[in-house]
């Protein structure tokens, strides 16, 4: 009998256990993608996890909202439309050498469209060196209507 309660409390101690564990990953996963405002620096640029996106906007007309380390959301202050959306995947390859995967979103009247541009870097001496352009190719998010 001792043995099964100490069997019983064990088990229910690992539960509890994996349970913490889990609430703890989803809460800092969701805080990860919190949208956040931002402002550019005096260039233009918003920074993102492999670098910077350049923007040209009236940045008194705009907000900019920053999600997670890899998405930026230009924002209509007046009608809250979203105007552009710019975002990043980053891929390490070998070597020193890693793939970019940016794209630009927008909204219209067909639907939500993206065009990527997909290329690598090569780093050497903490000097990072856009090798080539890999490809370009637009893709459709959604369609209205």
């Amino acid at each position: 009998m001792k043995k099964r309660v100490i069997i019983l409390l064990t088990l229910v101690a690992i539960l509890a256990s994996a349970i913490i564990l889990f609430a703890k990953f989803s809460l800092s996963e969701k805080s990860s993608r919190e949208k956040r405002a931002v402002m550019p620096d005096k260039f233009g640029r918003v920074e993102l996890n492999g670098g910077c996106i350049g923007l040209s906007y009236d940045f008194s007309q705009v907000k900019i909202l920053k999600i997670g380390d890899d998405r930026i959301e230009v924002i209509d202050k007046k009608t809250g439309k979203l105007l552009d959306a710019y975002g990043e995947e980053i891929k390490s390859l070998d070597n020193g050498r890693s793939q970019y995967i940016v794209y630009r979103e927008k909204e219209n009247d067909f639907g939500i469209l993206r065009l990527y541009t997909i290329f690598e870097t090569q780093e050497e001496n903490g000097n990072k060196e856009i090798g080539k352009v890999v490809g370009r190719y637009w893709d459709i998010m959604s369609r209205s209507g």
